[in-house]
């Protein structure tokens, strides 16, 4: 599911709040400034570690529910690609050493 345009009247903020599975009053969209971002809501700036560890979380480990939204940079922080790494590449045949 990708975002779609900005709402810009409020159906298309209640069709997008829909598509989230969120309430249209905890609805925010990332401001229109020219990124891109479209209809995706914007989270609050919290981490896993914050939320309730006593919840009973479809993903426990993550502290996510199922359908859940993601914020924008989740799982993307530290890409192999942002490092310079080639998806192409093929691995390094593996050695086996005798001591």
């Amino acid at each position: 599911m990708l975002p779609g345009p900005y709402p810009k009247t409020p159906e298309e903020r209640a069709a997008a709040a829909k598509k989230y599975n969120m309430r249209v009053e905890d609805y925010e969209p990332y401001p229109d400034d020219g990124m891109g971002y479209g209809d995706y809501p914007k989270l609050p700036d919290k981490s896993q570690q914050e939320r309730d560890p006593w919840y009973s979380w479809d993903h426990p480990d993550l502290r996510r529910n199922w359908g859940e939204p993601a914020p924008k940079q989740y799982p993307y922080n530290n890409l192999y690609l942002e490092r310079g790494g080639d998806p192409n590449k093929e691995p390094e045949e593996v050695k086996h050493y005798e001591i």
